[in-house]
C-alpha cells in the first residue's frame, strides 16, 4: 500500500459498496465453537480482514473525540464484518471509512454511548474512587460502554452510578444486571457429589454462624481429609464454593472466582490440609434479591483435580449465615 510523503499511509479512495447500516447498537456476535472444525475458517476469516481493521484503527485515532472502538463482528464461521463505532454523525464516518477499506461492503459503522476515550477516562476514576467495592471495572466492549461489577451488598451504589453516568455505563451488582427488576436468573445446573473415595470435606466451627462481610461473603475455613489407607496427590487450587439448597441447588454465583492453581494436596492417610476461602452470597436467582438472605443454608465446596482435569464436590454441606 503506497506511502505519503509524511509517512503516513496514503489510501485510495474505493466507491462505497452496500455499506452496511447500524442506527443502534453494534450488533452481538454469533458464538463460534473455536473447538469445533469451524475453528480453523474462523481464524482464517479474521486474518483476512486484520489489514481492514488497523485502517479502521487509524481512521478513529483521528477522530478520537467520537471514537468509540472497533473490532470483528462475527457473523457465523468463516464470515465476518469489521465494525467501528462512533457517539454521532455516523453516516459520515461511514462514507469516510467505505472510501478508504478494501471491503467497504463488510464494514459495519453503529452507535457509541461514549467514546473511547470517555471511557477510559471514566474507568481510572471508578477504579480509584470505588477501592474495595467493586468486582471488576472495565472500560470495553462491543457496545461501547464502561461495565461494572460491585459487590452483591452494592444496589445502592449502583443506582448512584446509573444517575452519574446513565448510558456510558452498564452495571451488575454481584451476579445480576442492574436494576434487579431487569435482571435473569444465572443459576447454574444442580451440583453434583463427586469426591474421590477417602476423601472427606468439613468445615471447621461448623456450628457457629458465618458473619456476611461488607462485601457479600462469610469467611470459611475448609478441611480436606484422607480417610482412606492410600497417599493421595494432586494438583489443586483454591476451592471454589456455591452456597446450595439441601439438593445442591445453587442460589449463588461466584462473581470473584479465578481459576486457582499451583496448590499441591498431597495426604498421607488420616492427614488434612485446610484452607480459608471466602464464600459469596452473590445471588444468582433476582426473587432473592441481589444477596441471598441470611439463615441456614447449605454450601458444596469444589477442589479441581488436574490430574483428572476436573471438580470434584462434596456434599451440600449445613452453613448458617448471619447478615
Amino acid at each position: 500500500m503506497p506511502v505519503s510523503e509524511s509517512g503516513n499511509t496514503a489510501f485510495a479512495p474505493v466507491a462505497p459498496v452496500d455499506v452496511r447500516e447500524v442506527d443502534g447498537p453494534c450488533p452481538a456476535d454469533v458464538p463460534v465453537d473455536m473447538n469445533s472444525t469451524e475453528s480453523s475458517a474462523t481464524v482464517e476469516e479474521s486474518s483476512r480482514l486484520e489489514p481492514m481493521m488497523g485502517v479502521v484503527l487509524q481512521y478513529g485515532t483521528q477522530h478520537r473525540d467520537v471514537f468509540g472502538g472497533y473490532g470483528l463482528h462475527g457473523v457465523s464461521a468463516g464470515d465476518a464484518s469489521v465494525f467501528a463505532s462512533f457517539t454521532g454523525d455516523l453516516a459520515e464516518h461511514r462514507a469516510a471509512l467505505a472510501a478508504l477499506v478494501e471491503y467497504p461492503d463488510e464494514l459495519i459503522v453503529c452507535q457509541a454511548p461514549v467514546s473511547e476515550q470517555e471511557r477510559n477516562a471514566i474507568q481510572s476514576t471508578l477504579i480509584d474512587e470505588l477501592d474495595g467495592r467493586f468486582v471488576e471495572i472495565d472500560s470495553g466492549g462491543r457496545r461501547g460502554v464502561v461495565t461494572i461489577v460491585l459487590n452483591a451488598t452494592e444496589d445502592a451504589l449502583a443506582s448512584e452510578l446509573v444517575d452519574r453516568y446513565g448510558s456510558a455505563i452498564e452495571v451488575s451488582v454481584g451476579a445480576l444486571t442492574y436494576p434487579l427488576e431487569d435482571a435473569t436468573p444465572v443459576c447454574a445446573p444442580r451440583v453434583e457429589p463427586s469426591l474421590l473415595d477417602g476423601l472427606e470435606v468439613e468445615i471447621l466451627d461448623s456450628t457457629s454462624p458465618a458473619t456476611m462481610t461488607r462485601a457479600g461473603t462469610v469467611p470459611l475455613t475448609v478441611r480436606l481429609t484422607n480417610t482412606s489407607d492410600q497417599p493421595m496427590r494432586f494438583d489443586s487450587g483454591q476451592p471454589a464454593t456455591v452456597i446450595t439448597d439441601a439438593l445442591g441447588a445453587p442460589l449463588t454465583s461466584d462473581t470473584r472466582a479465578v481459576a486457582a492453581v499451583g496448590i499441591p494436596v498431597a495426604l498421607d492417610p488420616a492427614a488434612h490440609q485446610d484452607f480459608d476461602v471466602d464464600v459469596t452470597l452473590a445471588s444468582c436467582d433476582p426473587s432473592l434479591g441481589y444477596v441471598v438472605p441470611g439463615g441456614a443454608h447449605f454450601v458444596v465446596i469444589s477442589f479441581y483435580n488436574a490430574q483428572l482435569q476436573g471438580s470434584m464436590n462434596s456434599a451440600p454441606l449445613p452453613i448458617e449465615v448471619v447478615e
